[in-house]
Parts: structure tokens; C-alpha cells; sequence
């Protein structure tokens, strides 16, 4: 087992470290990790994560990196970890509802990777095997669907969607490509078949209360169940102000509902054997229950006061019947009854979220409306302070006690066996600064926001696989040369994934694989601030720069991180003597413009003419399935542009084409390097000339390697 590594480039900015290997510069909170996924802030210090965990190892030639003018035919070892710099932010502000296996909570509580489970769009629960929070700015979309809760999240966050409400018609689509028409896909939960003891010592044992006279274990019967749904409409938890440590439970009716009172009253004694008595009082009818331990085992439960209020974590995992009773329960100490519909009011987010998932559980989507009434008013002669009403509505033609319709009823949603299909009202954008989450799931890569199924974070390739899910194995820096010389190897390269993100481990590794006289490479994005470029450059060789686009809108859209700093780092890595050469994977529609083109090609030629140019075509894959295969004619204009704007080195990847990976002389025309796919059968060329006219063909061969001293003269 390696041990943690401390990070390398960050600074302390109170509780957050700020991490500064890549122009991200994360500002990173306790426990949360920045955008790479592998680097986290513990006891307020910055670690990598990914030390020495290698995910992927393999024997390659060179020319596959692509390295085309860098030690041509020979192999190299080549490994990655987990984790990339460039990441698509589909995430959730905060305040948005996930179902749970504890029933729903806010997204920035849920945090139980491996032990947390949440409810996918397949209507059963997945352990969460990695959290996610940013910092945002930016617009994010505002989704409200007719039935659920609004729903706030970045554009790309994508749905579970369709326009034609039937399970096979569904689609994954973004939120900003959402619009009125359409359904938002709701998963009906698998109902369970059997009921949870009440684990009464467990429950007062963790909040350090004695169960005194009440059984360790009572079982969840419908009576029990109501009594709980009267208590989360009704009740509370006072501090006794006689008594050190005394509480006591109070719950409160109307001077009609005497038959209420009489029932809990009734419950606390026979199922808790608690003394309750009932006090007729000018504005109420009040059931006092004495008892410390019956009043925490509530509080505990369900909440102490009004906005504290919750849901019992044991009710969603009930039976229909169980549930039923609940919720029979709530809506009579909480609910009004009307003709066609009944509401249950409160002003606990968390209990109406949890009251509305138990609906949708019983087979119901029921309405969300919040309504924000003035700040204060007068009651019975005093002011009093106001909050925000939460409200659920279920119409009258639904009996959610036994979870069935009992008279005709027209929706404007839809279902099937295994979802709600609800329709969207509107969809809008706004401007929002601060903190978004999201999460990896296993297996279904789905959860829910506000109850509407939405994909998980996107990239579950290894550039994206979360530490926790994805198979590694320990190395050592030691480890890396031994092993490429083993397998005959005459360089190391850093690749598959993002090898900016393990800087540490790399630039350990780096310097010993060049004691022992190999060269080393990095296969990257590029987006690396200048200090560890500058640090890893004695002993860093070569690199393949991917330019993946030529405007700051497609790095903005795709890669969610601006152009320029990738621009630099190619400059910069010139400057340092690092043998550079660049590839630009041209997909339609997104940076195939010919302008794009140009603009891309002639700044490459001012930097140097002599860097090897790599314009790869694109094939449809997982995360970009809607532009089509880059068609052959814009692969040769791509590279007749960049011949017409200077560059002497232009290949062509990912297509065969006759000679498009060959190498020729730009002065003689002489075929100095013939290759077939990743193969070389021909290489002519002398100490990185042309052996007829001695053109310099920015070309390292053998064992050549530029000095320290040329590299950081300017450094």
C-alpha cells in the first residue's frame, strides 16, 4: 500500500485549499476534491489521490501517441491513472432534492459514497460511488415541470426525457434542450413487502438518551405509523424548563379535534406506556406526553419543531399499508380537505419533499407549490414572523391511504409500469454563481433531482472513473523504468488519461526513468499552469499537445475550461526545448469551420513550421454521439490548409489514406518515413536530417535528447 502523497502547488485559504498545478486553480473545501476528481482537502491540506494508482498499463509504438518525429519505430511503456483536468460540469445547485434510501435530502448533504444508496431511473436504489461539487459561474437552467418542484442545474445536465410519453421512446437530453412538450421521466420506486422494527435502543443510544421503560424494539404497525404522520403535523419537542435535561412531547389541536387528541393520547400509553394527559388551553387542545426518552425518540425521528420537521427514514422503506397510515395521519393534523383536492401545508421543505415521494410511492404524482407570504402580520393582537409555505396537493379522486383512484380523474402526466411521464411548463436560464453537485452511481449511472430522472456525471471512461470505482493497482516511481526496460522499452509515456492530475507521481517518476536512459513523454490536454510545466521540463522529453479546438466558445462548450491556457502551455513546452507536437480531432459541426481551420494552422507555423501537425478524424463515441464520422474531404482540406499556411509537417489520423501518415522531406520531397497504421518500415532520415539535402526535419532519433540547460535557459 503506497502511502498518501501530500500534493504539490496549492495554498491554504482558510477552512479550502486552493490548488494551483492547473489553471482550474480549485478552490477546494474539507473532504471535497477539485475538478480532476484525485485531489483532496484533508485536515487542510491538499493530496493526491492517485498517487502510484495506475489504471491502465501497455506496451505501444511511439507513432501511436501520436509521436511521428520522436524516436520513430520504437516502443514505449506506456501507463495512466484516473482522473482529467477538462470536465463537463452537468451538476445540481444547491437546495435540489435527491431520493435516497433515507428518503429525499438536499444534494449537499448527501456525501455516503459506498454506503449511501439513490433511487435510479430503474425504480431501485444504487450505492453512490463518488460526490462532486464545484464552484460555478455561468447560466444554469431553470426546469419546471408541471407537477414536481422546480429544478435548477448547469445547461449540459442531461434528462431523462421524451415527447412521446412510452418507456421505449426515451432519450437522454440536456437541460437546455428541453422545452415545453416534452415529459420529464419520474421512476416509480419498488414497493417493499415487509415492515422495519422501530430500533427504539438504537435510535436514544446515538443521541445518548436511556430507553428507560419504552421496549428496544416496537414494530411498525399502522397505529404506530399514524401516530408518527400526527406528530410531523401536530407535534413538537419543549425543553422543560423545571427540570435539568427534561423533555417532553406536545402535540396540538383544534378545540374540534378532541377525537385526535384522545388517540394519541391513548397511543403513548399503550405503545410506549408514556403518561399523556390532554389540556384544553384558549386557542388549542394540547396532549402533553412527559418522558425524556419518548420525546428525543420523536425529535430523533421526525424532528423537533416546525421547520425541522421530516419524514421517519423507516416509513420509506414500508409497506403501501404502513405508509397509508402515515399519511392518513399527516394529512389530518395537517391537511385541508377540499372538494376536489386536499393540500397538506408546512413550512419544513424536508417533510413536504418526504410527504411527496411516500405519494408518488402510493401511485400518485401530486402537485408542488410554494407560496412566500408577507414577512410578518398580526395574530390575536401580535406580530408574528411568517416563513415560506411548502404545499402538496392530491386530487380527491385518489385514496392515498390505500394507494388506488377511486373515481375518474383527468392528469396531465402519463404512466406506465415503470415511470410518470410528467410534462414540462417552461424552461428559462438565469445567471448563477456558487457551488453545483453531482454524483457517480453505480451500475444505472442515473439518480433523481427533485424526483425527475437525470444521468449521472457523463465520463464513465477512464479519464472520468472516480478512485472508488475504478480497478487500480500500486506502483512505485521505482516501478516505472524497471518495468519499461523489462519489456524491452526505450521510453516511458504518461497517457490514457489526463497525466497533468498525478504531477507528483509523474515528475518523481520522470527524473528516475531519465537516471536510467529513458526518454519520457506526456500525451495531454495541456492545461497546466507554468510552475509545473517549468518543474517537470528537465525531465520531461517530448509531448502530443491535443488543441481540440480553435475558439474560446468550443472550449467553453466542450471542455468547460478556456482556450488560452492551452495555447500557452504549447508555447511554453517550444520554449523549454520539449520536443512538442500537436493534434486537432475535427469534428463536424463543432471545429470544422475552414476558418477554424486556418486560424489553428497558422498559429501553429509562427510558433514553429516544424511542428508535426496531427488532424484526426472523429468517429461517433459514448459522450458525443450526435456529429457524424468527419468526412474524408474535410480531412485532406484540413491538411491543405495547413500546407498553404506553412506547417512542413501535416498528417492525417483516424483515416487511410494513401501516404497521409508518411513523412517527406518539405524541402527535396523525398519519402524519409514510411508507416502503416501504427507500423515503420521505412525510416531514411540522418541525426534528424534529410540525408539528400540536409533539411532539419524536427526529428530525435536514437538516444538524443536536448540538454538541461537549452531547455530552462529562458526559464
Amino acid at each position: 500500500m503506497i502511502p498518501l502523497k501530500e500534493a504539490r502547488f496549492w495554498s491554504v485559504e482558510g477552512e479550502r485549499v486552493r490548488c494551483h498545478l492547473c489553471p482550474h486553480s480549485c478552490s477546494i473545501a474539507p473532504l471535497r476534491r477539485g475538478i480532476c476528481g484525485v485531489r483532496e482537502n484533508r485536515d487542510g491540506k491538499l493530496y493526491s489521490m492517485n498517487y502510484g494508482k495506475v489504471s491502465s498499463v501497455n506496451v505501444d509504438p511511439i507513432e501511436k501517441k501520436p509521436l511521428f518525429h520522436f524516436h520513430p519505430g520504437s516502443e514505449v511503456f506506456s501507463l495512466g491513472s484516473i482522473g482529467c483536468t477538462f470536465r463537463c460540469l452537468h451538476c445540481f445547485v444547491p437546495g435540489t432534492f435527491v431520493a435516497t434510501n433515507r428518503g429525499a435530502h438536499r444534494i449537499e448533504e448527501v456525501s455516503g459514497i459506498d454506503t449511501e444508496e439513490l433511487l435510479t431511473h430503474s425504480g431501485r436504489f444504487m450505492k453512490i460511488k463518488d460526490v462532486f461539487d464545484h464552484h460555478y459561474s455561468g447560466q444554469v437552467c431553470r426546469v419546471k415541470p408541471r407537477y414536481l418542484p422546480e429544478i435548477v442545474c448547469t445547461p449540459e445536465h442531461r434528462f431523462l426525457a421524451t415527447t412521446h410519453p412510452t418507456s421505449d421512446r426515451i432519450e437522454k437530453v440536456e437541460a437546455r434542450g428541453l422545452k415545453k412538450g416534452m415529459f420529464v421521466v419520474v421512476p416509480k420506486k419498488k414497493r417493499s413487502d415487509q415492515n422495519e422494527m422501530l430500533d427504539v435502543k438504537s435510535i436514544l443510544s446515538n443521541a445518548n438518551v436511556s430507553p428507560l421503560d419504552i421496549s428496544s424494539q416496537i414494530e411498525l404497525t399502522p397505529r404506530l405509523a399514524r401516530l408518527l404522520g400526527l406528530y410531523c403535523a401536530e407535534g413538537c419537542v419543549r425543553k422543560e424548563p423545571s427540570r435539568v435535561n427534561s423533555y417532553s412531547a406536545i402535540f396540538s389541536f383544534g378545540h374540534p379535534e378532541r377525537s385526535y387528541a384522545e388517540e394519541v393520547r391513548t397511543t403513548c400509553e399503550e405503545v410506549f406506556g408514556a403518561q399523556a394527559r390532554i389540556v384544553k388551553e384558549q386557542t388549542a387542545l394540547k396532549v402533553y406526553v412527559r418522558g425524556s426518552a419518548f420525546a428525543i425518540l420523536l425529535k430523533e425521528l421526525c424532528g423537533a419543531d416546525c421547520k425541522t420537521k421530516k419524514v421517519p427514514e423507516m416509513i420509506f422503506r414500508s409497506t403501501p399499508g404502513i405508509v397509508g397510515a402515515f399519511l392518513q395521519g399527516y394529512f389530518d393534523g395537517d391537511g385541508c380537505y377540499k372538494k376536489d383536492y386536499s393540500d397538506a401545508i408546512t413550512v419544513s421543505k424536508q417533510l413536504a419533499m418526504g410527504v411527496y415521494e411516500l405519494l408518488l410511492g402510493q401511485g400518485v404524482v401530486p402537485g408542488f407549490y410554494e407560496y412566500s407570504p408577507p414577512e410578518r402580520r398580526l395574530l390575536c393582537g401580535r406580530e408574528v414572523n411568517q416563513s415560506t409555505e411548502y404545499i402538496v396537493r392530491v386530487p380527491s379522486a385518489f385514496d392515498f391511504v390505500q394507494g388506488r383512484w377511486i373515481k375518474e380523474h383527468k392528469s396531465h402526466y402519463r404512466e406506465d409500469e415503470t415511470f410518470f411521464y410528467v410534462p414540462i411548463w417552461s424552461v428559462s436560464e438565469q445567471f448563477y454563481e456558487g457551488d453545483v453537485f453531482n454524483f457517480e452511481v453505480e451500475e444505472d449511472h442515473t439518480y433523481t433531482a427533485n424526483f425527475a430522472a437525470v444521468c449521472n456525471c457523463q465520463n464513465f471512461t477512464i479519464s472520468m472513473a472516480s478512485l472508488s470505482e475504478f480497478g487500480t493497482n500500486d506502483i512505485t516511481p521505482e516501478d516505472v523504468p524497471r518495468l519499461a526496460l523489462d519489456n524491452g522499452c526505450r521510453g516511458v509515456a504518461f497517457t490514457y488519461n489526463e497525466p497533468t492530475i498525478w504531477h507528483e507521481f509523474t515528475y518523481d517518476a520522470c527524473k528516475l526513468a531519465k537516471d536510467r536512459g529513458l526518454y519520457t513523454v506526456y500525451v495531454t490536454n495541456g492545461y497546466i499552469q507554468e510552475a509545473p510545466l517549468r518543474e517537470l521540463a528537465p525531465y520531461l522529453d517530448a509531448m502530443n499537445i491535443d488543441v481540440k479546438g480553435f475558439t474560446e466558445h468550443f472550449y467553453d462548450d466542450v471542455c468547460k475550461a478556456p482556450l488560452q491556457p492551452v495555447l500557452d502551455t504549447v508555447k511554453l513546452a517550444h520554449l523549454l526545448g520539449i520536443h512538442v507536437e500537436l493534434t486537432y480531432l475535427i469534428i463536424p459541426g463543432k471545429n470544422d469551420a475552414e476558418k477554424e481551420l486556418r486560424d489553428f494552422a497558422r498559429w501553429s507555423a509562427s510558433i514553429d513550421p516544424r511542428i508535426p501537425v496531427h488532424f484526426s478524424r472523429f468517429h461517433p463515441d459514448y459522450k458525443m454521439t450526435d456529429a457524424p464520422p468527419t468526412p474524408v474531404s474535410t480531412m485532406e482540406l484540413a491538411k491543405r490548409i495547413g500546407q498553404e499556411e506553412g506547417l512542413k509537417f501535416v498528417y492525417l489520423g483516424n483515416v487511410h489514406i494513401p501516404h497521409g501518415e508518411d513523412t517527406y522531406c518539405p524541402k527535396c520531397g523525398a519519402l524519409l518515413v514510411r508507416r502503416t497504421g501504427f507500423a515503420v518500415s521505412q525510416v531514411e532520415v540522418k541525426d534528424g536530417h534529410c540525408p539528400i539535402c540536409g533539411e532539419d526535419l524536427y526529428m530525435v532519433q536514437g538516444k538524443e535528447r536536448v540538454e538541461q540547460a537549452e531547455r530552462t535557459r529562458l526559464g
